[in-house]
């Protein structure tokens, strides 16, 4: 019986926490894409997007940030973008009100984690399938 492990893995450094939770994102957009759980890989304005949410949370003010700092983005925009990432599975939608929305467990997870590390030295390994024959 052989075991294959598909494994991937990387050492980040960063310059704030905009920047770490941006990486955190787009790594864990690349897991899914790899393990076939999204079809696509989030484009680097969804990315910061959800970088924000992982900072501030999810509320009208951090959209209002959002806008401030995405210029040009206007709040239908943000509304569509959000839409986008409930469909990629990035944002999980209130089922007692569309308007809220919360980050997917495994982000919360991922933001536990780099809150904890002291060092500023993150290390990130995905396991994205084992297959046993």
């Amino acid at each position: 019986m052989s075991k294959d492990i598909k494994l991937y893995g990387t050492k980040i450094a960063v310059e704030d926490d905009i920047e770490l939770y941006e990486r955190v994102v787009y790594l864990y957009s690349v897991k899914l894409f790899l393990e076939g759980k999204s079809q696509t890989i989030l484009r680097k304005q969804l990315v910061t997007i959800m970088a924000m949410y992982l900072k501030f949370g999810y509320s009208r003010k951090t959209k209002k940030d959002i806008q401030e700092f995405l210029t040009g983005l206007s709040e239908a925009n943000l509304n569509n973008i959000n839409h986008d990432l409930k469909e990629y599975g990035f944002l999980i939608e209130d089922p007692m009100s569309k308007k809220n929305k919360y980050l997917h467990p495994d982000l919360v997870k991922l933001k536990e984690y780099t809150d904890s590390v002291d060092d500023n030295k993150y290390l990130f390994c995905f396991i994205l399938g084992v297959n046993t024959k």
